[in-house]
């Protein structure tokens, strides 16, 4: 897909993206025990989305979110959003569950 969106854009053409990681090893298991397609969904690493943009003369990405996935419904996710605000800079990319990025042709 990546590589289509690539041949699709014109040069100097920018793609932008948000994906769910990976993530640590307890999103890992939150997710196969309390997510129906938790441990039939294909998430990718940071090293992945790297190769994946391979072909594009620029690749910025960030990773945020550690909480936030853990609100159950419309109150918890923003709650555990403003606590992710706070203490995100506290965590490693990889522990984090969404990469979103720039990419320039």
């Amino acid at each position: 897909m990546i590589e289509n969106i690539y041949n699709a854009l014109k040069p100097g053409g920018t793609l932008y993206f948000a994906e769910n990681l990976i993530s640590s090893p307890f999103h890992q298991w939150v997710r196969k025990k309390f997510v129906k397609w938790g441990d039939s969904w294909r998430y990718i690493s940071i090293g992945e989305a790297k190769k994946l943009t391979r072909n594009f003369a620029s690749f910025h990405y960030w990773c945020v979110g550690v909480f936030g996935c853990f609100g159950r419904n419309k109150v918890l996710s923003l709650l555990f959003g403003n606590i992710d605000c706070v203490f995100d800079r506290f965590f490693k990319p990889t522990t984090k569950y969404i990469i979103s990025g720039i990419c320039k042709k």
